[in-house]
C-alpha cells in the first residue's frame, strides 16, 4: 500500500466515512467497471440524486471512462484494500467464535480401534447440555446400561465407523443415528471385551472384502 499524506488520508476516509460510498467502492473493487446503473443496483439504492451526490463526494477516489463506466482511481484502490484488510480480522475472529462453541456443545470421539461408549459418559454429557459425535472408530461397543432416550438425547452421529456393538434394546436408538457404517451387531448380557470384538471386527472386515472382491473363502 503506498504512503499516504495528511491531506489524502483526510480524503480518503472522509469518502469511506458513509456506509453508501464504502459499497460503491468494495464493487468496483471486485469487478473492476460497473456503469451507473450497475452500481445504483448493486448498492441497493433506487434514488438517482442520492447516488450522484455520494458519487460527488468520491470524486478523488472513483473516476468514469469514456464509455460510462466507472472504475477506481489509485486512490479509491487503496481505499478498497483497506476496507478488505479490515474485514479479514473481524471474519477470522467470527470464524474462531463459532469453532468455540461448536466445540463447546459437541464432544468428538474419533480415530480409535476401539471405543466403549458408557452409561456415565452420556449423562455426564447430557447434563453439560453437549452431543456427542463419533467417527473413524474400527469397533465401537455400546454400554448396555444406557437407555434409548439418552442415547438418542446425546449421540448425534456415527460415521465411518466398522462395527458397532449394542444390546437389544438399543439396536433402533443406534441405528437411527448410524451414518457409513460397516455392521451392527447385538449382543446378550455382557459387552463384548477389546480383544474379542477387535479379532472379530478384523473377521468381519475380511469376510465383507472377500464378498465385495468376489474372493471365494477358504
Amino acid at each position: 500500500m503506498s504512503k499516504l499524506g495528511e491531506e489524502e488520508l483526510n480524503v480518503l476516509f472522509n469518502a469511506l466515512s458513509h456506509e453508501v460510498r464504502r459499497k460503491v467502492v468494495k464493487v468496483l473493487g471486485e469487478k473492476g467497471k460497473a456503469t451507473y446503473s450497475e452500481l445504483m443496483n448493486e448498492v441497493g439504492i433506487s434514488d438517482s440524486g442520492t447516488f450522484a451526490f455520494h458519487l460527488r463526494r468520491m470524486r478523488y477516489l472513483v473516476n468514469k471512462d469514456r464509455y460510462g463506466n466507472y472504475f477506481l482511481t489509485d486512490l479509491g484502490k487503496i481505499g478498497y484494500e483497506i476496507l478488505v484488510n479490515i474485514g479479514k480480522p473481524k471474519e477470522a475472529v467470527e470464524e474462531r467464535k463459532e469453532k468455540e462453541e461448536y466445540e463447546s456443545i459437541i464432544e468428538i470421539i474419533s480415530d480409535r480401534l476401539y471405543c466403549f461408549l458408557s452409561k456415565d459418559q452420556l449423562e455426564k454429557l447430557r447434563k453439560e447440555n453437549r452431543k456427542l459425535l463419533l467417527k473413524d472408530i474400527l469397533a465401537l461397543v455400546i454400554d448396555k446400561n444406557v437407555t434409548p432416550d439418552l442415547f438418542k438425547d446425546v449421540v448425534l452421529e456415527i460415521d465411518d465407523t466398522a462395527v458397532v456393538h449394542a444390546p437389544k434394546h438399543l439396536l433402533l436408538a443406534v441405528e437411527s443415528r448410524c451414518k457409513d457404517v460397516l455392521y451392527v451387531k447385538e449382543y446378550e448380557n455382557k459387552p463384548p471385551q477389546r480383544d474379542e470384538v477387535l479379532s472379530k471386527t478384523m473377521l468381519s472386515i475380511s469376510g465383507f472384502l472377500k464378498r465385495v472382491l468376489g474372493i471365494e473363502e477358504d
